[in-house]
């Protein structure tokens, strides 16, 4: 693990979460980059898809409102660019869980630019699958800022 990655735990709700940094490439585009593919990412696991046995259950399969992601606004000052999303984990700690029975954590992805530096990071961050409000992750989010 090179000295700008990261991983560990924070508290949040008085339980641990976890995290992960992954230090991204030193060029102003690949926060676009970056961007681009957090959404493909996330329209590829919540696209309405078709079932593998039509006509038993379901004609089509998708995942209820009340577990699609979240998108956050995106927040740009003279320090950073940050662009986030939240979602249902699975026990395995990736975005996708469309169920009760599948929503084991909650996670919190984000990809942030430090303008000063030009360097792209990614955070992860997932915990346990309480009902956080959307209002407790923004102020969350706007608590980042970048040193140097």
């Amino acid at each position: 693990m090179r000295k700008d990655e990261g991983e560990g735990k924070i508290f949040l709700y008085d339980q641990p979460w976890s995290y992960q940094i992954i230090e991204g490439e030193k060029v102003t585009n690949s926060f676009e980059n970056a961007k681009v593919r957090l959404r493909y990412y996330i329209k590829g696991l919540y696209q309405n898809s078709e079932p593998p046995y039509p006509g038993a259950v379901s004609s089509k399969e998708q995942c209820p409102r009340n577990f699609l992601p979240n998108f956050f606004p995106a927040r740009s000052t003279e320090e950073l660019e940050l662009f986030a999303v939240s979602g249902r984990g699975t026990d395995r700690n990736v975005l996708g869980a469309c169920d009760e029975h599948s929503a084991k954590s909650t996670i919190l992805k984000i990809v942030l630019l430090c303008r000063k530096t030009q360097r792209v990071h990614e955070l992860d961050i997932w915990g346990p699958y309480p009902n956080v409000p959307n209002t407790d992750f923004i102020e969350i989010l706007n608590s980042f800022s970048c040193k140097n």
